[in-house]
């Protein structure tokens, strides 16, 4: 399976200008991946220069290539940015007055009596 991922905003107005300056962020955490650094450099965006010679977004979006989905769920580590924030995952409070057993499905939460986290291949589980 591919995903093809396009940024849709409009390109247009006052925010223009910011919207250019966050997808450089953007690509600037990417060049210090393992996975996206070198799509990066094939398509001509590893170093700064370049980064600060993009134009504009879309542009920008159809020169990088489709990463296969099951290439990025079995590498994660090796897109994830390594000066990326992992936040600190949060007690689970249930909305009823006795918590039963819990699956949480995903990242974020903490694990504790009666609450079990499979937030990985809880699936083929």
């Amino acid at each position: 399976m591919r995903v093809i991922l396009r940024w849709t905003c409009s390109p247009a107005g006052q925010g223009a200008d910011v919207r250019l300056a966050r997808f450089r962020r953007v690509l600037r955490a990417a060049q210090r991946t393992s996975a996206y650094q070198p799509l990066l450099e094939g398509a001509g965006l590893g170093t700064p220069e370049a980064l600060a010679s993009v134009e504009s977004v879309e542009r920008t979006l159809e020169r990088l290539p489709a990463i296969d989905l099951d290439e990025f769920c079995t590498s994660r580590a090796a897109f994830e940015s390594p000066g990326g924030l992992h936040p600190t995952p949060q007690l689970f409070r249930s909305p009823l007055e006795h918590t039963p057993k819990t699956a949480i499905l995903m990242e974020g939460f903490q694990a504790s009596s009666g609450i079990k986290v499979m937030a990985q291949n809880w699936a083929k589980g």
